[in-house]
């Protein structure tokens, strides 16, 4: 019995070290507030990867990720810096805090998500494979052979998807996004380019000879990203997918960037 009341007393005290100890603990910074107090959203975008993200013939920078950027800080009352980086650069540059979130086409891969947070799916893709016309490789079973080289961009789910499901065909990086991937295709230092299919859907129209090739290698999701920490921006991103999803909205962005040609008789 008279334990108890030195016990009580040190637990009193315990506890009101810790009140004050933790009244005294600076506040944890909001990205979120930063954003607003500096009057800027600064978003890491593709250097070049239409429909994504690319530079329309007026010079400007535009695109699907793009749209979405601008809309998001048209909402918010900022003003939006872009940042061009190639594909292997956007990490990097989001982890260094050079930029507030990633706006591009990424799948929010296992190996990804240990370092960055996505956002709920932005959209779906399917992966293809394409060839040039009269090619012998023109089904995907005939992909997976010695000899046969297969071009994907520089640090993509793509170069992963080609590498897992063509483990005896030669798969090779390039830099510089799609388009690097096409023109490697088109002037014969690839035998086979694997992309998204709507950017895919361009290079068929944009290189001559080109010829895509039937079936899906994989459907994944894609999103934007955020820095671990930032919980407050990655509410707020996720509350604006789902407003533009209710609304309405995101069907006819994804229908004029993603699945119709009608984005390239006003920018290309």
């Amino acid at each position: 019995m008279m334990l108890r009341a030195p016990i009580k007393s040190m637990l009193a005290g315990v506890l009101a070290l810790g009140l004050v100890a933790g009244s005294s603990a600076p506040a944890e910074a909001d990205l979120v507030d930063d954003i607003v107090q500096r009057g800027e959203l600064r978003v890491a975008v593709q250097t070049q990867g239409p429909p994504i993200s690319f530079v329309n013939a007026e010079g400007k920078r535009t695109g699907f990720a793009v749209d979405l950027a601008r809309r998001l800080a048209d909402d918010m009352g900022v003003d939006l810096k872009l940042m061009d980086y190639e594909w292997k650069g956007l990490i990097p540059a989001l982890l260094s805090g050079k930029a507030d979130m990633i706006a591009a086409d990424m799948t929010p891969s296992v190996k990804r998500s240990l370092k960055i947070s996505f956002t709920q799916p932005v959209f779906y893709e399917r992966v293809v494979a394409f060839t040039t016309e009269g090619s012998a490789y023109d089904s995907l079973d005939k992909l997976n052979q010695e000899g046969v080289s297969i071009a994907a961009t520089q640090g993509s789910t793509h170069y992963q998807i080609a590498q897992d499901q063509f483990p005896k065909a030669t798969v090779k990086e390039y830099a510089g996004g799609g388009p690097a991937v096409a023109q490697a295709v088109s002037a014969g230092r690839a035998d086979v380019g694997v992309n998204n299919a709507g950017s895919v859907r361009g290079f068929l129209r944009e290189f001559d000879g080109l010829a895509s090739i039937e079936g899906t290698l994989r459907r994944d999701p894609l999103s934007f990203a955020v820095r671990p920490e930032n919980t407050h921006m990655m509410q707020v991103l996720n509350n604006y997918v789902t407003l533009l999803e209710v609304r309405g909205q995101l069907d006819d962005i994804r229908e004029y960037w993603w699945n119709s040609d009608a984005w390239r008789q006003e920018h290309m």
